[in-house]
């Protein structure tokens, strides 16, 4: 009650203060907001669209390794079904599947461009492609431009996804079982069953109608093997590094192109991946007890999502500097605001020393006093940044980050968490910098105080 009466003799210098500090809690919390979302935003990106699950296995030294000696540092099917089992065996485990990442050569008959390919099992993309963690935040992501997704051809294959860019360098435009397609090889020749003259005009029109390709690789044993495939959809991934020479196949189709029964990596999907690490370590040991010699990572882990541990990263340290630039304004603010009124009320600090009230007594009266004035700009500040927040999210803002070729968009996360540690440091920051700077005046000679 005496804060609250001692606030109303300086309103000016107090509203000041009290603006000063529902910026800064609202400018907090909007900025928290954004890395909220941003880190939610990558994390379920990693997980879910890049593949890498909430574990990733590989083989012993087969993260850096696989490309360069595919046979030796891919994991085995023996490995596969020892992993599948001890997976499988986990109630926390939601989805398990497996990868094979490899490079190669696609062609159209004409000319011949690299690629960077992964196989997949469709029926499990399907299932990764519809959680609700990624319909919910990143429905643009893996969007087919036209075609079907290969689920949808559990039978063939021969099927192929690629991105829109590798459709363009290919001069590809039809899909397989497009209505177009099956028009077109009514009237022209396929390339597949015909001699293609690529010096003709009319070559470039034939491999635009024909959704048939060829792939060739090195296989894991060092010889050349080649295959024929079929274009079933154009995908735009929003994903910068696939958008450009990337595809995906079935699983089982790369593996007779490359002469394996071996996959790259498996991903193992949690019902409750909270504690990670010490998921890793329990799916560590689980392994080493079975005889498996392979490598677990996390999904955080900067060797498996590079762009989330390095964007995420930066964003917190940029945030962090932001934050500390917000909470050095309501220093000063206060600094100045308590300054001010401790020189007018020494007389007053002098009477109350005079009674027997110690520096620290004293230095509480004024803590309390702005303690007050925080409590309501603190509620302030929180209005304010749900009502800016209410507004950014609905006026669906989009921009563009590194290493993605969609556009997000801009959204704002307020939790209990990010409230609690933003209105925790104000009031510190407000209540010791109070404290200090009455303290030091109140510990002056009481006569001085008194005849200042």
């Amino acid at each position: 009650m005496i804060g609250w009466r001692n606030l109303k003799r300086n309103k000016r210098r107090n509203l000041a203060t009290g603006l000063a500090i529902v910026l800064s809690c609202a400018g907090l919390l909007l900025i928290g907001g954004h890395v909220l979302h941003t880190e939610r935003y990558l994390r379920n990106v990693s997980i879910y669209l890049q593949g890498v699950g909430h574990i990733t296995i590989y083989k012993k030294e087969g993260r850096e390794k696989h490309f360069v000696k595919p046979n030796r540092y891919s994991l085995s099917l023996e490995d596969q079904e020892k992993i599948y089992k001890i997976a499988l065996a986990d109630p926390n485990v939601e989805l398990i599947t497996k990868y094979l990442f490899a490079s190669g050569l696609i062609g159209n008959g004409c000319i011949s461009v690299p690629f960077l390919g992964m196989g997949v099992i469709p029926e499990d993309e399907k299932k990764i492609r519809s959680n609700p963690n990624i319909s919910a935040i990143a429905p643009d992501f893996f969007r087919m431009l036209k075609g079907k997704p290969l689920s949808e051809y559990p039978d063939f294959h021969e099927g192929i996804s690629i991105g829109f860019n590798l459709e363009r360098r290919l001069h590809k435009s039809a899909v397989y079982e497009d209505p177009k397609s099956k028009q077109t090889q009514e009237t022209l020749p396929s390339t597949t069953n015909s001699i293609l003259d690529c010096s003709s005009s009319e070559s470039t029109v034939q491999i635009s109608k024909d959704p048939n390709v060829q792939l060739a690789a090195g296989t894991f044993d060092g010889s050349f093997s080649a295959l024929d495939g079929e274009i079933v959809n154009t995908t735009f991934t929003g994903l910068e590094d696939r958008e450009g020479d990337f595809l995906t196949a079935h699983l089982e189709h790369f593996q007779r192109l490359y002469d394996t029964d071996k996959v790259s990596y498996i991903s193992i999907f949690l019902k409750n991946p909270d504690d990670i690490e010490r998921e890793v370590l329990v799916w560590e040991k689980r392994f080493k007890d079975a005889g498996l010699d392979v490598s677990v990572y996390p999904w955080n882990s900067k060797h498996i999502s590079p762009l989330y541990v390095g964007t995420t990263t930066f964003i917190r340290t940029l945030v962090t500097v932001i934050a500390f630039i917000f909470l050095i304004v309501v220093f000063l603010a206060i600094v100045n605001s308590t300054t001010i009124t401790v020189i007018e009320r020494t007389r007053e600090i002098g009477t109350l020393r005079s009674l027997g009230f110690t520096p620290k007594s004293i230095g509480m009266l004024f803590v309390a006093e702005n303690f007050v004035l925080s409590v309501i700009s603190v509620v302030g500040g929180l209005i304010l940044s749900v009502i800016c927040a209410l507004f950014i999210n609905v006026s669906n803002i989009r921009y563009q980050s590194p290493g993605f070729t969609a556009h997000l968009q801009l959204e704002l996360i307020t939790t209990w968490e990010l409230v609690l540690c933003v209105v925790l440091m104000l009031f510190l920051v407000v209540s010791v910098t109070t404290f200090i700077v009455s303290t030091q005046r109140a510990k002056r000679n009481i006569v001085a105080l008194l005849t200042a």
